[in-house]
């Protein structure tokens, strides 16, 4: 094994350090080279636990699943624990009184309601510049480009996207996202969808839209599902929801948790939930 050339390793330090900066490169274990992820409290006990201490500031995540499994409300229950929030509305579906029952004031979340992916795009990167700290894009299947758009309006439903969504992820959205998120403060979240693969037999049948890169980037991917009901069938009041972390660069990966979901309160206790359920029987 040859040894290494010690003082052509300092030379090359060095000059990096003269070109791109002093912090450019950094030896593990000396003063100031060790750093700690920062975290955004979620204001949740369970939740901030399976996480170990909260979501990681400067960095993506990414909440998927089911349709009605709790992904909007759990973003805007976070909110509501967060001194401003940016929503981006990509599906136009935000409801602003289910919103403030989650305990959103007016003062602490702006709401953006873009016209198309590209703006999405650029609308992420200049909040994450402006150190906002949390931006929330619901949805990423509503992330859709121009050109779709505008060949969708000229031709009918004659246009195709595939994967102009995932292209859009992947060239323009994420080079200029993560290098503005390495400066930043910033928190991240897309919520996504979950989508079937058809003619799988054996494995997971399903797929979250958005390709590969949004997997990729993404520092956390946490689960949400529907575990049960509060209620009966007639008078439900609630729900059980499930979370389990599929990827994590910042805690131990496949941690989970669960949390009670009321549909006027959101999420409560497990005792609180009991309380309510034993005043509406």
């Amino acid at each position: 094994m040859s040894e290494i050339n010690k003082t052509k390793l300092k030379e090359t330090i060095k000059n990096l350090q003269k070109r791109y900066g002093k912090d450019v490169i950094s030896i593990i274990g000396k003063s100031g080279a060790k750093r700690e992820v920062e975290r955004l409290k979620t204001g949740f006990e369970e939740f901030d636990n399976m996480l170990e201490g909260g979501l990681p500031k400067s960095r993506v995540v990414e909440i998927f699943g089911p349709e009605g499994a709790g992904k909007t409300s759990v973003c805007l229950a976070i909110a509501a624990n967060v001194e401003m929030t940016v929503f981006i509305d990509a599906e136009g579906t935000l409801d602003e009184n289910r919103a403030s029952e989650l305990g959103i004031s007016e003062k602490k979340m702006m709401i953006e309601r873009p016209e198309s992916g590209e703006e999405i795009c650029d609308v992420i990167v200049q909040f994450v510049k402006a150190n906002i700290p949390l931006i929330i894009i619901d949805s990423v299947p509503a992330i859709v480009p121009y050109d779709f758009l505008e060949k969708v309006q000229k031709t009918g439903f004659e246009a195709n996207n595939i994967a102009g969504t995932a292209r859009l992820l992947s060239q323009k959205l994420f080079p200029t996202l993560i290098p503005a998120l390495k400066k930043s403060q910033s928190t991240v979240i897309f919520i996504n969808q979950v989508r079937e693969k058809v003619g799988v037999v054996f494995g997971d049948p399903t797929i979250s839209p958005g390709g590969r890169a949004l997997r990729h980037y993404s520092a956390l991917r946490i689960q949400v599902r529907r575990k049960g009901w509060y209620g009966a069938v007639k008078n439900r009041i609630g729900q059980l929801c499930a979370f389990r972390t599929v990827k994590s660069k910042i805690s131990m990966p496949y941690s989970e948790c669960e949390m009670p979901l009321h549909f006027h309160k959101g999420f409560i206790t497990h005792t609180e939930m009991k309380k309510l359920m034993k005043e509406n029987s």
